[in-house]
């Protein structure tokens, strides 16, 4: 049989499978094949059309195949194995569109791999008119797989934007896509500025049913920033409604703290706190008060991040914050805590925590270099040295943290970007149950005591400790010997030394 006078021809251009009916065609095709070449070779005749002949028998077993009519739910299978992001960003999606375009067959497989369907990323500008059907039935694709969404806003696209009267994004079709649309896990959106949240989830409050639940409340983890870091009008009412009802994690990046007399009232709405086990906040300089009290609201959580960037926990002086070094915020289920970008004045937040199961700790302190819109000093007078000092402030309160020493659960402490004053180790060395120590970026007063000496400050050290690890330490500020020669002679148990990526002695042969 000819594949260009019946038709078949064009399978070997792509990778489909034939059908029922062209199987058939191709089978007794590759019998009438098989036979005129075995009549030909029984001729013992070098007839020149026998490698022409073996030719399209070749053709015909290559359609006819097996590997040609693996079972789509296979396909699936490997594809599951394929390395995108679970959150498909325009890169990955390029990738996924290449790979649903080999052939019929891997379209259909590819829709059946609901792991390629249930994240989505990417920027848009409202004033477009976006299709979020598309969206929507991107989704639909992703079965009963937990579904992200990630959204950036355009600013430049707010200059003609009315937020009091029509803002951009809650006319959008985005506020319907939330309410009505395919229920997801996890919503994550950074817009123009705080006011256009508020605008959003305003509208999406507007467009849910009232008589069942919709979609949105469906969402257990949230994100919420703006690229501006600025509020907009009526700012105490941020967050007042259409928050989802059953909020696990929450990210939440509020801009730096203003001047206007509304804001003062803000408070994150107790009822959006009270079940998280996960949450990140960033408030750049936001006063005691209002921490205390947004963590006062977070009973169940076991993950917290504070993004403070500011020293105003000391500054604060009204009564909640006098009160609470003695009541303190109870935090029954915190297992890890990390404080970025902190002055070391502000470590002073870890006496005011209770936290009876805390096993996971990481300190980071910003760099003056990003000081930038601050007026705080640098306490070097090296111009290029750029390392705030981290004294017994910090210590006596990591110390208290753990109730005198009393309390041994923590098991991992990562302190970044500071130099740490010899006093400090008196406390951390005495931490009993401390497992992993991670010196981060971060250097210690070598020129006052080697390293040997550091560590018989106390009878004991961290007798439990099994890992040290320096990352991007500097060499001038570090006493390897040192280190080596305390490790050495430590053997019950022993200290595993683990280096990260050092900017100074780094090669590049």
């Amino acid at each position: 049989m000819d594949l260009e006078a019946s038709g078949l021809a064009r399978l070997l251009k792509n990778n489909d499978p034939p059908n029922a009916f062209q199987r058939t065609c191709l089978q007794q095709g590759a019998q009438a094949l098989i036979k005129e070449i075995e009549d030909l070779r029984r001729s013992n005749a070098l007839d020149p059309a026998l490698e022409a002949l073996k030719c399209r028998l070749r053709q015909h077993k290559t359609l006819l195949s097996p590997w040609r009519r693996i079972p789509l739910e296979l396909i699936s299978e490997i594809f599951s194995h394929v390395e995108l992001r679970p959150v498909l960003r325009w890169l990955e999606r390029r990738e996924l569109k290449w790979l649903c375009l080999v052939c019929k067959n891997w379209w259909h497989a590819a829709k059946l791999t609901h792991k390629f369907w249930s994240g989505l990323s990417f920027c848009f500008d409202p004033k477009d008119n976006l299709r979020w059907n598309l969206v929507a039935d991107w989704f639909h694709r992703s079965g009963s797989a937990p579904r992200t969404l990630q959204l950036q806003i355009m600013s430049h696209s707010y200059s003609n934007c009315d937020k009091a009267k029509n803002c951009l994004l809650a006319s959008s079709g985005l506020p319907v896509l939330l309410a009505q649309g395919p229920a997801l896990t996890s919503f994550s959106i950074r817009a123009a500025d705080a006011w256009c949240v508020q605008s959003l989830l305003c509208a999406i409050e507007a467009r849910r049913p009232k008589s069942k639940p919709c979609p949105w409340d469906s969402v257990t983890s949230l994100s919420l920033s703006d690229s501006a870091g600025k509020w907009g009008e009526d700012a105490s009412k941020f967050l007042s409604k259409g928050m989802p009802p059953t909020l696990t994690k929450f990210a939440l990046f509020l801009p730096s703290y203003p001047s206007e007399a509304a804001i003062p009232t803000f408070q994150v709405p107790k009822g959006s706190l009270s079940n998280l086990t996960t949450f990140h906040l960033q408030c750049h300089d936001w006063p005691r008060s209002f921490i205390i009290a947004t963590l006062r609201n977070c009973p169940n959580v076991e993950t917290l991040t504070l993004d403070l960037a500011g020293d105003l926990w000391e500054c604060d002086g009204t009564t909640t914050s006098r009160n609470v070094s003695r009541a303190g915020i109870q935090l029954p289920n915190l297992k890890t805590l990390r404080l970025l970008h902190v002055h070391p004045d502000a470590t002073v937040i870890l006496s005011a925590l209770k936290a009876q199961v805390i096993s996971h700790l990481e300190v980071s302190f910003m760099p003056f270099q990003s000081y930038s819109d601050f007026d705080w000093e640098s306490d070097s007078e090296d111009p290029d040295f750029n390392y705030h000092f981290v004294d017994q402030t910090f210590s006596k309160s990591l110390w208290k943290f753990l109730q005198d020493g009393r309390q041994n659960t923590l098991q991992y402490l990562r302190i970044h970007a500071c130099l740490i004053q010899c006093e400090v180790f008196d406390k951390i060395w005495r931490i009993e149950s401390l497992r992993h120590l991670c010196l981060d970026d971060a250097v210690y007063d070598y020129d006052r005591k080697e390293f040997p000496e550091l560590w018989k400050m106390v009878p004991r050290p961290v007798p439990n400790l099994e890992v040290l690890e320096l990352n991007d330490y500097q060499s001038e500020f570090i006493d390897l010997d040192g280190i080596e020669e305390v490790i050495r002679k430590r053997l019950d148990p022993p200290i595993k030394l683990k280096f990260g990526h050092n900017r100074h002695d780094h090669c590049c042969c």
